[in-house]
């Protein structure tokens, strides 16, 4: 009895995924001709390669149409043209049953190689990866590297591990099985997608909103199919056919890829708009006063650091920083008070542009910025000691780098100045200064917890100082910070 209700579930399942084909997986992916200004001379070479890394990868069910492929070498003339049409893009997708097709075009710049990839949905016009980069050589392994590098970042962008092709009760089949890893008896969510939002400038898919189902369990796997039911309901929806199956993977399976973690059930790696971060602030500081007085104070403040960006393009940033600390400076020599208040803040507005040394968002990354920000101390007048609250204003240049190490750390380093910087003071106690200097360093590295958070932690020393000439007088800020905190992705 067992057996025939099985087979019965199996046959409405294969039934009912004549329809859900309509709408292929994401993981069913054409390799596109490749295209290039050279006569093709490196385009078959690229083309060989990455075919042979997508039919060796655990993430693409490579489809591949010779026919297709030899009715569009008759267009050489204009190949760009006709994959520009989304039109034939539909045809293509429909043809050979693919969710995304990747397009690959060379072209040779002086003595560099610009290489571009867009992996486009079955629709022939959603853009789910647009990137583009040079290389140094006309090597196709440079090219080739490029390529799968930002293709390693689009496959653990994909939302779902299958999708749902039937339904019957409480149980499912799903188009995925042991060819991703998939096994008997793994837990797995079942969501429903509700819409999809696009990035205003880059006009790439960058978020899905989903519904949870509930919670199920796989009970029968083959190689490229499977079987679970739904054990926990979320709410009273139920299965429907083209419902999304991702699977909970545990902590110690193996991650297969070259820059970060897998992704968590509910979590997806592309198309990305921005990220925000909140840190908790400490810091030792030291406040030098020569106002014919030569006082020193020190102590340690703490508060909170935040900080908002905006990926205005996969190059183009904008940021906003803001911190507050509060804390008291103890007279540590020289003549005032024994202690004053602080109440310390700082507020950056920054844009710049991402380097990308190998073509890949999530690989190395140097960035260049200016901007305007501002150092505000809040301290009490203490006209024995020299001290007024006091602020130092102007435009900041700053460079910044970082490399991912181990798939899950990523060290960072970077130094900011301000170009003529402006000294403000509540009281006039040190009138016109001449010289006023203001700089940063830091120095931190991030874990990257999952596809969506990093964990972080960073020092930074923050000098701001204004003098005479003679140095008769001298008022100077130094802050050594320690900042832990954490960054989500947007």
């Amino acid at each position: 009895m067992k057996n025939l209700i099985r087979f019965i579930f199996i046959f409405l399942a294969i039934y009912q995924t004549e329809n859900i084909y309509a709408k292929s997986s994401m993981r069913n992916c054409l390799l596109l001709p490749v295209t290039d200004n050279m006569q093709g001379a490196l385009a078959f070479k690229v083309f060989e390669e990455v075919e042979n890394y997508l039919k060796d990868s655990n993430w693409c069910v490579y489809k591949t149409n010779s026919e297709i492929l030899n009715i569009l070498k008759n267009y050489r003339n204009n190949l760009a043209e006709h994959l520009a049409n989304k039109e034939v893009l539909k045809i293509l997708a429909e043809k050979t049953d693919s969710g995304t097709m990747i397009k690959i075009n060379l072209e040779n710049v002086s003595e560099l190689l610009k290489v571009e990839i867009e992996v486009i949905g079955e629709d022939g016009e959603s853009s789910y990866l647009k990137e583009s980069a040079q290389v140094k050589n006309s090597e196709p392994e440079a090219a080739t590297q490029a390529v799968k590098n930002w293709l390693n970042e689009f496959q653990k962008g994909i939302p779902y591990d299958g999708k749902v092709v039937g339904v019957l009760g409480d149980q499912f089949s799903a188009d995925f099985g042991k060819q991703f890893g998939i096994n008997t008896d793994d837990e797995v969510t079942v969501v429903r997608p509700v819409k999809r939002k696009m990035h205003p400038l880059l006009k790439e898919i960058v978020e899905w909103e989903t519904e949870k189902i509930g919670d199920g369990k796989m009970f029968h796997v083959a190689l490229d199919s499977s079987q679970g039911k739904i054990t926990q309901y979320e709410n009273r929806k139920k299965l429907q056919l083209e419902d999304w199956v991702i699977v909970k993977r545990k902590s110690s399976e193996v991650v297969v890829n070259t820059t970060t973690k897998e992704e968590s059930p509910d979590g997806y790696n592309f198309g990305k708009i921005g990220r925000a971060s909140v840190y908790l602030d400490l810091s030792s500081d030291t406040v030098g006063a020569n106002n014919g007085n030569n006082s020193i104070y020190d102590g340690n403040n703490y508060g909170i650091y935040l900080l908002g960006e905006i990926w205005i393009t996969r190059e183009y940033w904008a940021a906003l920083e803001f911190g507050r600390k509060f804390g008291k400076y103890s007279k540590h020599s020289g003549p005032g008070a024994s202690e004053t208040e602080a109440a310390n803040s700082v507020v950056k507005i920054k844009t710049g542009y991402k380097y990308l040394p190998m073509g890949f968002f999530f690989g190395p990354q140097l960035d260049g910025y200016v901007g305007y920000g501002s150092y505000n101390y809040g301290l009490g007048t203490n006209a024995a000691g020299g001290i007024v609250a006091a602020s130092f204003k102007g435009a900041i240049l700053g460079i910044r780098g970082s490399v991912p190490f181990f798939n899950t750390i990523r060290p960072f380093l970077g130094l900011e100045f301000m170009l003529f910087p402006k000294y403000e003071e509540d009281a006039n106690m040190y009138g016109n200064l001449e010289s006023v200097t203001s700089y940063q360093m830091q120095v931190g590295s991030s874990y990257i917890y999952n596809n969506s958070t990093t964990l972080d932690g960073l020092f930074s020393y923050t000098a701001n100082k204004t003098q005479t000439k003679s140095a008769d007088k001298v008022y100077s800020f130094k802050e050594i910070s320690l900042k832990l905190g954490a960054t989500f992705s947007f």
